[in-house]
């Protein structure tokens, strides 16, 4: 995260920020190394064998990036495009949040109904997709309707994978996992949202600066609109020559349109990860291993294992079969009845 925060300063080919990002590999080689040799690792590796694991660990990252990577620069392009306030920005956003609301809601109540979530998963990386790619058609004559639609169907979108990315996971691993497995999908997207804010951000600068450079603007004044970057507001306009005012909205709107195309990429992305994931049953009940061959249930955390046909217990651990019905126990090792 330092090295994306760092590329607006450094630039992606310094050598700075390349030390960081092979840094970065290296400590991340040896962390995995490391976790498979620790008895109680923080992340045990080994869950990624799991395809629904790994792919829903990995639709969480591209989901962060495009969630919060492209949504932050949504007032950006309210305030300093479009001229709205702060405040008026915010209520703006109120369609996005709106849809995301409503599929996130009506989805729990489907997935318990049909016992499934993927057709949610794939459904809505494909919406949000759609909804990311309309936000990049947006530019100086988009209306406050357009731009609520647009900002509605990605809400549909995000609000469909949301819910399912913690249950998929959930229903795969065993109970000693749960906590682990649930942490590593909530990590996924914190950190896909941390880079693509960095990320995201760099790629405004530089095409910013790009279309800065050629427009009639003084250099003087390029450079200090280069440097104000992503972080450009209305007050930043209210210092400009009156002239200079409509040159900067029209870079900024022709800069931000590969940041919104950028996110639907990698929600694009997601969205073929979805595709691949297997398609697998909710489960109700969970934690016990039943061997159908044997008809014996394992009890893994009091290591007992019951033989329902025989009504006979045996521990494991001192090798002592009760037999429920006599209340006699028997070691097998001895063959001794008391």
């Amino acid at each position: 995260m330092l090295a994306t925060s760092s590329i607006d300063d450094y630039g992606v080919t310094s050598t700075r920020i390349l030390a960081l990002l092979a840094t970065t590999a290296v400590f991340t080689v040896l962390f995995g190394i490391q976790e498979r040799r620790a008895s109680e690792p923080v992340f045990p590796v080994r869950l990624l064998r799991d395809r629904t694991v790994a792919g829903v660990d990995a639709l969480s990252f591209c989901v962060g990036v495009g969630m919060l990577g492209g949504t932050t620069y949504l007032p950006v392009f309210l305030q300093t495009v479009l001229g709205q306030s702060a405040t008026n920005s915010g209520l703006l956003l109120l369609p996005l949040v709106g849809g995301l609301m409503l599929t996130n809601f009506a989805t729990g109540q489907l997935m318990t109904r049909i016992g499934r979530y993927k057709p949610f998963t794939v459904a809505g990386t494909g919406v949000a997709a759609v909804g990311y790619y309309l936000f990049s058609t947006m530019g100086v004559g988009t209306t406050h309707l357009e731009s609520a639609a647009f900002m509605f169907v990605a809400g549909l979108g995000l609000g469909f994978v949301m819910p399912t990315l913690t249950v998929a996971v959930q229903n795969v691993v065993e109970r000693s996992d749960l906590g682990v497995a649930t942490t590593s999908v909530t990590f996924s997207r914190s950190l896909g949202s941390a880079i693509g804010v960095s990320v995201f951000g760099a790629v405004l600068t530089s095409r910013l600066a790009a279309r800065l450079a050629a427009s009639d603007l003084s250099p003087a004044a390029t450079r200090e609109l280069a440097d104000a970057g992503s972080n450009l507001s209305p007050q930043v306009l209210a210092d400009l020559p009156p002239d200079a005012v409509p040159v900067v909205r029209t870079a900024l709107a022709h800069s931000i349109d590969l940041l919104f195309l950028t996110g639907a990429l990698i929600i694009a992305i997601g969205f073929l990860v979805a595709l691949s994931l297997p398609s697998v049953e909710l489960g109700e009940d969970a934690n016990v291993q039943i061997d159908e061959d044997a008809n014996v249930q394992t009890d893994e955390d009091a290591n007992v294992q019951t033989d329902e046909d025989a009504n006979v217990q045996i521990d494991e651990d001192t090798n002592v079969q009760i037999d429920e019905d006599t209340n006699v126990q028997t070691d097998e090792d001895n063959r001794e009845s008391p």
